[in-house]
C-alpha cells in the first residue's frame, strides 16, 4: 500500500484490486487510492462472504467488487441468486 501510495503523480490514475480480509478497514485505512474487492475463494457460507463484501464496500475508497468463482459457482448452484446478491451490495 504505502509504495504505491508513495508514487506520486505516478500513481494518479492508478486503481488498487485486493482481497477482502477480516480487518478491510486497517487495509484501507492505509490508502486513498480508489480499490476494487476480489471476491477471494468461495469457501465458508455465501452470508458471510456477502456480509464481508457489504462491510467492505461501505469503506470511503472501496469503488466496487471484481469477483468470478464466488458467482460463477455459487454453493447453491444459483447463479442468478448470487449475482442478485452482488448487485444489491453494490451502490
Amino acid at each position: 500500500m504505502h509504495i504505491t501510495q508513495g508514487l506520486g503523480a505516478t500513481s494518479a490514475f492508478t486503481w488498487l484490486k485486493l482481497p477482502v480480509i477480516p480487518e478491510m478497514e486497517r487495509v484501507m485505512d492505509a490508502t486513498t487510492l480508489p480499490t476494487l474487492l476480489l471476491g477471494g475463494d468461495p469457501t465458508g457460507h455465501p452470508d458471510e462472504i456477502y456480509a464481508s463484501w457489504r462491510s467492505a464496500l461501505a469503506l470511503p475508497s472501496v469503488r466496487g467488487l471484481v469477483v468470478g468463482r464466488t458467482l460463477l459457482y455459487p454453493f447453491d448452484d444459483d447463479v442468478q441468486a448470487a449475482v442478485d446478491t452482488a448487485v444489491s451490495l453494490v451502490h
